[in-house]
């Protein structure tokens, strides 16, 4: 855990929150680790009351787990994911040269009800990530099928 405080909402999480810019969050910015290795750095903004929650758990594994532990129910989460070039801050923590290429994500977490009640800036290492993801389409059979 690198930071774990109340601030007010920054200007693109507000955006993609849905609230007036400044609104009370809770960020939490850490890094993942792999085998005691770094593996990500991510940086949550959690609005309330969801944060309040997550303020007082003790943050253990992951971010799903935190949320589970604290009882912050969610419905959905969405990813853009893209690549950047490490600045020397996170490549630092990461333990990366600057310049490295790195798997850059932005996560909102939706609560049971539609609500945006989280962001995430994430930065992950590409030398030791894979994604796998899963679809389901219901598309109906044309008509007259």
């Amino acid at each position: 855990m690198l930071d774990r405080s109340r601030i007010p909402v920054p200007g693109t999480v507000a955006e993609r929150l849905g609230v007036p810019l400044g609104t009370p969050c809770l960020r939490l910015e850490y890094v993942g680790l792999l085998d005691e290795e770094p593996l990500l750095v991510a940086t949550n903004y959690a609005l309330y009351p969801e944060a309040e929650r997550l303020g007082d758990s003790p943050f253990v594994s992951d971010w799903y787990a935190l949320m589970a532990a604290a009882g912050a129910a969610f419905g959905q989460s969405e990813f853009v994911i893209g690549s950047e070039l490490a600045d020397p801050l996170t490549a630092d923590m990461l333990g990366l040269r600057p310049g490295a290429p790195l798997l850059a994500m932005e996560q909102v977490i939706y609560d049971p009800d539609g609500r945006p009640f989280d962001v995430a800036f994430i930065y992950t290492r590409s030398d030791r990530m894979r994604f796998m993801s899963r679809a389901v389409v219901d598309i109906p059979p044309p008509a007259g099928a």
